[in-house]
């Protein structure tokens, strides 16, 4: 028989030190952690709507969870799974990781409409969709829960810390010989052909 238990599940989503690095303005950082609150928001969503219970963001409204809802979280979401065995965590942690690239991807679609029609020919939308794929961080780590609570939560956040460490290092999955690196971060290369440059409006969802 498959042995069926709670779990704490804890997950941190990012780029927090990126965001940071990269700000130009005070604009660029507030965007930055409301870009986050918004990612976090929809991995919370996504587990409470699966049954789990919210310990971080605490809340019991779950409408504030909705995109561009006025609540603003942290980076960072703990939850007390349903009974579960070690397959179904495993899966559940998947599809919130899906949440969160979902929502990343609605996000930066938006963004791409907001560029005049006339002007759309200029963005390498291969290039763009690459970047998309490649955006983000998204750590888990769960762990039996105990009656002991407190031994629960601090074996958990050890194994959360433990894969934060374990940085993952690849090439970038494109080709960027050649294409002037973006303004913006001057870390991707840009998507957008030739020289044009756009002033866009914050982008809110």
């Amino acid at each position: 028989m498959i042995k069926k238990q709670q779990y704490l599940l804890s997950i941190s989503v990012g780029p927090v030190q990126e965001f940071i690095a990269s700000a130009r303005k005070l604009r660029d950082l507030w965007y930055g952690s409301w870009l986050l609150s918004e990612l976090s928001k929809a991995v919370a969503k996504y587990l409470a709507d699966a049954g789990c219970d919210l310990i971080f963001p605490g809340i019991e409204d779950k409408g504030k969870l909705e995109p561009k809802s006025e609540l603003n979280t942290a980076n960072k979401i703990l939850t007390r799974t349903g009974e579960m065995d070690e397959g179904e965590i495993r899966s559940l942690v998947e599809e919130a990781r899906k949440a969160f690239d979902d929502c990343w991807k609605s996000m930066a679609q938006s963004a791409l409409k907001i560029i005049p029609t006339k002007d759309q020919r200029n963005i390498n939308r291969k290039l763009f969709k690459e970047q998309l794929d490649d955006f983000g961080e998204f750590f888990a780590a769960w762990t039996p829960l105990t009656d002991n609570y407190s031994d629960s939560l601090e074996r958990c956040e050890r194994l959360l810390a433990g894969r934060k460490a374990l940085r993952e290092f690849s090439a970038a999955p494109w080709n960027g010989a050649g294409i002037p690196k973006s303004s913006l971060d001057g870390i991707r290369e840009s998507v957008l052909r030739g020289n044009k440059f756009y002033s866009c409006p914050v982008v809110s969802g």
